[in-house]
């Protein structure tokens, strides 16, 4: 009987931010996308519970960064899309970086260009 080979897999880089990184319009306008099954630009998917929601997200890319980013923006600004998320979504193209996961204890952002929001 043949040995089992070990499966591989491809190994994607991820950010992990706070949701409080996003407006909570940006959370009502995901909700009602989903609700109305419109679903939202760039959602994978969503989880909640009482004390815990979390948001996956795939931001594209193309030929060019200039490109992706005015096809980004146009997307989140047709939804109404707070700045804060326009501005995370762009940033996270330019970095190469696909795939967002936003939750209540995930990671701070180091720069000035994308700032928490103060309650």
């Amino acid at each position: 009987m043949p040995k089992p080979q070990r499966s591989r897999f491809e190994k994607v880089l991820y950010a992990d931010v706070n949701i409080d990184y996003i407006e909570q319009s940006d959370v009502d306008l995901i909700e009602t996308g989903v609700k109305s099954g419109r679903g939202f630009p760039f959602l994978l998917a969503r989880s909640f519970d009482e004390n815990y929601y979390t948001l996956f997200f795939y931001i594209r890319s193309g030929s060019s960064f200039d490109e992706d980013a005015g096809s980004i923006l146009s997307d989140l600004e047709k939804w109404g899309a707070s700045s804060r998320m326009k501005t995370l979504f762009v940033e996270l193209r330019r970095q190469g970086i696909h795939y967002l996961r936003i939750d209540p204890d995930g990671g701070e952002v180091e720069g000035d260009q994308i700032k928490k929001r103060e309650e």
